[in-house]
């Protein structure tokens, strides 16, 4: 259950992400969710994962893990009917939702009209890159995504670009580019363990998706 933000000096900020979360995917909590500093984040998403923990007391979804859940989620998913999700939302007032992905972009869409709050999209590598006709039947989520990609276009606030060369290809897809913005993650070099330090240099590792449609 949420509980209300009782911080009125850090007003509400909805993360939405369709899975909640894959492991693969500290940057949603690590680098964004709990690192803000004049906001405060609450997780939304259409069903748990197997993955990394987030805080229960600002954590909710769609799919509650039954039979009913499943039917529930599909609703959410195809008509953004969500009763029982909207009335959380509103009891804690956020003032406006950040999604993780193009593919949960489009399902935040019914959350965003509903409690007229602005959308904020993240896109982050194959979401950008990979075309849609090898993608438009991989999935629900790509299926809907495709479907209401115009509607996105046109909707969402702002749409922020993990590098340049994924902005590039939001342009090229149509995206208003006066809408997206490049906005770099960046590492938390302060978690970075003493042990990687050798000989008064400094190392790191570069780590991501090897995929022909991705570029680090």
């Amino acid at each position: 259950m949420l509980e209300k933000n009782q911080d009125i000096s850090n007003p509400t900020v909805v993360i939405f992400s369709s899975l909640l979360l894959p492991a693969s995917q500290t940057f949603v909590r690590d680098l964004l969710g709990e690192q803000l500093e004049n906001f405060t984040a609450y997780y939304v998403g259409s069903r748990f994962v197997r993955g990394l923990t987030l805080p229960s007391e600002r954590t909710t979804v769609v799919n509650q893990g039954n039979f009913p859940g499943k039917l529930v989620e599909a609703a959410f998913k195809f008509s953004g009917f969500a009763p029982n999700l909207y009335q959380k939302l509103k009891q804690i007032n956020p003032v406006l939702i950040n999604a993780q992905f193009g593919l949960s972009g489009v399902l935040a869409l019914p959350l965003a009209r509903k409690l007229k709050i602005p959308l904020l999209v993240h896109f982050r590598g194959a979401d950008a890159t990979v075309k849609e006709e090898y993608a438009r039947y991989a999935s629900v989520n790509h299926w809907i995504y495709y479907h209401r990609r115009e509607v996105l276009k046109r909707e969402a606030k702002m749409f922020l670009a993990v590098s340049n060369f994924i902005k590039i290809k939001l342009i090229e897809q149509g995206f208003p580019e006066e809408k997206i913005i490049t906005h770099y993650d960046g590492i938390n070099i302060k978690k970075i363990s003493a042990g990687c330090f050798r000989n008064e240099r400094t190392y790191s590792s570069v780590c991501g998706a090897l995929n022909r449609k991705e570029r680090l």
